[in-house]
């Protein structure tokens, strides 16, 4: 739940600096997506929304989607 937090944090920043469009924070919903994700099995199917990158990172796909957003980030060049 922490590196949610410290994803939410870059993101979160970065979009208020421009450099992303659009994104919503996860705050005070974290312990919802990593509860709810644990109870399934790993051949459920998850449809996530705005709000539910914790249930990427509990199945392990979030940290290297998170990674190449930051390196993508940081090869734009804005005017």
């Amino acid at each position: 739940m922490v590196l949610l937090n410290i994803m939410d944090n870059i993101l979160y920043e970065a979009q208020r600096q421009g450099r992303i469009s659009f994104y919503m924070t996860n705050y005070g919903e974290e312990a919802t997506h990593f509860g709810s994700s644990a109870a399934l099995h790993p051949d459920d199917m998850v449809f996530g929304q705005y709000r539910e990158a914790g249930v990427l990172m509990w199945r392990g796909y979030f940290s290297l989607f998170f990674f190449f957003l930051l390196k993508i980030m940081d090869n734009i060049k804005f005017n």
